[in-house]
């Protein structure tokens, strides 16, 4: 990324983005740098996103001393101590606060899209845009379902500059089987060549599905007292994940593959 830059991840629900931005910290968070997550929710509105924000990052303080002999030291506090109890919190308080850090800082903003306040978004724009002409030592990273970056953040013109956008596509099959064989591989265990072609199909470029399916197949399996996967874990796997799977995840699911491909294999199992 480029001086001033900030980063929107979008793509179709479940092709792990979420896992992605999860990895960010791992590779970033050092003491010169600081990383905080923040999963958004229909809820937030600007105050609320950046109190939570805020309350991650810490900074040291003079503290007078206290009486007679007393000696002066530092005391710890959180930026968002430093929030008056005002109902509004503006960009630019973003802003002076955040440069009161002696250290670069990564802001993570998950499940973008959940936010439905638009006017969060215009505040979020402002915000984007300010950094970008005037701290090099702020960057936000939006997380997002989103067929595009507008459809994700609105549409801001005056900010396309500022954004690295980064599209999410679904796994290839070939990513897909490297998940299968790397799990199956810390458990010692192995999986017949058509199953893997089945979990692979039934995936259709989803990973938080592979996941599923493998995990299940491969506990079939072990409850059997084999190390080998096959069809009949498999089908058994399949049975157990309709019997247990949460609804709203079934149903997130079907509307994935339903729009993803027209006809998906796995509509005939749901």
């Amino acid at each position: 990324m480029q001086k001033g830059e900030h980063a929107v991840l979008y793509g179709e629900r479940g092709v792990g983005k979420t896992s992605l931005a999860n990895m960010i910290p791992f590779l970033f968070d050092t003491e010169d740098i600081r990383v905080v997550k923040i999963t958004c929710s229909k809820s937030d509105d600007f105050r609320s996103i950046w109190k939570r924000t805020l309350q991650n990052l810490k900074l040291q303080i003079n503290k007078p001393a206290m009486g007679f002999g007393a000696a002066s030291g530092k005391i710890e506090i959180t930026l968002n101590e430093l929030l008056n109890n005002d109902r509004k919190i503006i960009p630019g308080a973003i802003m002076t606060l955040s440069a009161l850090l002696d250290y670069k800082t990564v802001f993570i903003f998950d499940e973008y899209d959940r936010i439905v306040n638009q006017r969060v978004k215009h505040q979020f724009a402002d915000l984007i845009k300010d950094m970008s002409d005037n701290n090099d030592n702020l960057t936000l990273v939006i997380v997002g379902i989103g067929t595009n970056v507008n459809e994700l953040i609105g549409d801001h013109p005056s900010i396309e500059r500022c954004l690295k956008q980064v599209l999410m596509p679904k796994m290839s099959d070939e990513e897909i089987e490297d998940i299968i064989s790397k799990g199956l591989k810390k458990l010692n265990m192995i999986i017949t060549d058509n199953v893997k072609q089945l979990i692979k199909s039934y995936s259709t470029g989803f990973p938080h599905y592979t996941h599923l399916i493998t995990k299940y197949s491969a506990k079939t399996s072990l409850q059997n007292e084999n190390l080998t996967i096959s069809q009949n874990h498999f089908v058994h796997a399949m049975e157990e994940i309709l019997e247990n799977i949460n609804q709203s995840i079934k149903d997130a699911y079907h509307k994935a593959i339903v729009t993803s491909k027209k006809t998906s294999k796995f509509e005939n199992v749901v």
